[in-house]
């Protein structure tokens, strides 16, 4: 179940970019050395601002805390994103967990 603010609206025709997909987002901020990875995306205007709002996927890291956890990244600080289906996501962290 999604928790749901007052002013929380789908940004409808922007979201199918991210249906079933994991997406990794990396910021425009240079003093961010990391970025995020979600599952379950979508594009949602809150307090009058674009966030991609989704659950933080699980990277197999132990002390990756957000892991399962809602995440909300403000659209306008996101230099790149990759949106990948769960099976590219799977071989790519295979992959790289050598």
């Amino acid at each position: 179940d999604r928790l749901a603010l007052a002013d929380e609206k789908p940004a409808k025709k922007l979201d199918a970019e991210f249906d079933g997909k994991v997406v990794t987002i990396y910021f425009a901020d240079p003093k961010r050395e990391r970025g995020q990875i979600l599952m379950d995306v979508s594009l949602t205007e809150i307090g009058g601002r674009m966030m991609l709002v989704g659950t933080g996927a699980d990277t197999g890291v132990d002390d990756n805390w957000t892991a399962g956890v809602r995440i909300g990244i403000a659209w306008d600080s996101v230099a790149t994103y990759y949106a990948m289906t769960q099976k590219q996501y799977d071989e790519k962290l295979k992959k790289h967990a050598k």
